[in-house]
C-alpha cells in the first residue's frame, strides 16, 4: 500500500489505527471501484506520526481536486463555490472561522513586528497569496478583518481548481495551477495554506516551494487538522476521509518546517464550534 514510509522519519513500520473496506464519497466521485479496495490510517511505530495507506491509483487525488472536490457535480457539494463564498462572507464575524482566524494572524503579525521577530516591511501592499483557498473566502475576510488597513494589502489565490476564478472581479489575483517549484509570482509577505497540507503527496516540496516564494521577514501560516482528532473522534468522521494523506502534530510540523529552513513563531491547538480539532502555526526564518 501506498505510502510504505512514515513521511517524517521515513520508518516503514506502522500500525494500523482505522481501515476501510469501501471508498468514501470523494473517491466514488471519480470512480474509485470497490474491487480490491484498501484504505487504513497507521501510525508510525517509530515517530507517532499519522498517516494514510491506500490501494488506489496515487493519481487519483489530483482527479478528485482538479474536477470533483469543489464541484456541484461531484454529488458532495450542495452548492456551488460562489455561492458558498456569499453565503459564509456574509456571516458576522463572530460567527466566521474565517474572520477569527484572520483576526489572530493578523494580531501575530502585528505582535510579532512589534517585537522584531519579523520584519516591518516599508513598501506597501504588502503581498498575500493564499494557497488551496478556491473558494476565496479567506482572502476576502482577511482583508475585510484588516479593516482600516485593508489597503496595506493586495491577495491572490493559488489553486488547481477553475471554481475560485469569480474572486478576481472582488480585486483577489488567481492563478489556476498547482503549487510547485515552476510558481514564480515575486516574493510574498504572507503566504496561507488553509487545511491544505494534509492533502498534499508531497507536503515538503509544497513547503520548500513557500519558503522560496517568502519575502524577507515574511510569514507562512499553515492551519491543518490536529492528530488529536484520533482519540476523539470515530472512524467515520470525515476528518479521516481519502483526500487526507497526513495527520500532523506539532513535532511533525516542527520537523518539515527546519527542513526547509523555517521555524515555528507561534503555535497553537484548538477546537472549533463545530468540534473540529486543529493545529496551527505562523512560521518564518530563525
Amino acid at each position: 500500500m501506498i505510502p510504505n514510509a512514515c513521511l517524517i522519519c521515513r520508518c516503514p513500520d506502522a500500525s494500523t489505527v482505522f481501515s476501510y473496506e469501501t471508498p468514501d464519497i470523494y473517491e466514488r466521485a471519480v470512480g474509485v471501484s470497490e474491487e480490491g479496495y484498501r484504505r487504513a490510517w497507521v501510525r508510525c511505530t517509530r515517530c507517532g506520526f499519522h498517516y494514510s495507506r491506500y490501494g488506489r491509483d496515487p493519481q487519483i487525488i489530483h482527479t478528485i481536486y482538479d474536477h470533483a472536490y469543489r464541484d456541484q457535480a461531484g454529488g458532495f457539494r450542495r452548492e456551488s463555490a460562489e455561492a458558498t463564498f456569499e453565503r459564509i462572507v456574509a456571516l458576522p464575524p463572530a460567527e466566521s472561522e474565517s474572520a477569527r482566524r484572520a483576526e489572530t494572524i493578523l494580531m501575530d503579525l502585528g505582535e510579532l513586528t512589534a517585537d522584531g521577530v519579523l520584519a516591518d516591511a516599508r513598501d506597501r501592499p504588502l503581498r498575500m497569496l493564499d494557497v488551496g483557498g478556491g473558494n476565496g473566502i479567506f482572502v476576502y475576510v482577511f482583508r475585510q478583518q484588516a479593516g482600516r488597513n485593508a489597503s496595506d494589502w493586495s491577495a491572490a489565490i493559488v489553486d488547481p481548481g477553475a471554481q475560485g476564478q469569480f474572486v478576481e472581479r472582488f480585486g483577489i489575483g488567481y492563478f489556476q495551477r498547482r503549487f510547485d517549484d515552476a510558481f514564480a509570482a515575486g516574493l510574498f509577505h504572507l503566504i496561507t495554506m488553509n487545511y491544505l497540507l494534509e492533502h498534499v503527496a508531497d507536503p515538503r516540496a509544497v513547503l520548500q516551494t513557500a519558503a522560496a516564494n517568502l519575502a524577507t521577514g515574511g510569514a507562512l501560516y499553515i492551519e491543518v487538522p490536529d492528530a488529536l482528532a484520533f482519540q476523539r473522534r470515530p472512524p467515520e468522521d470525515d476528518i479521516f476521509n481519502a483526500c487526507h494523506l497526513w495527520m500532523f502534530d506539532p513535532p511533525a510540523l516542527i520537523t518539515l518546517l527546519s527542513e526547509v529552513g523555517l521555524s515555528s513563531l507561534r503555535m497553537r491547538r484548538t477546537k472549533s464550534p463545530r468540534g473540529h480539532y486543529a493545529l496551527s502555526v505562523l512560521a518564518g526564518r530563525p
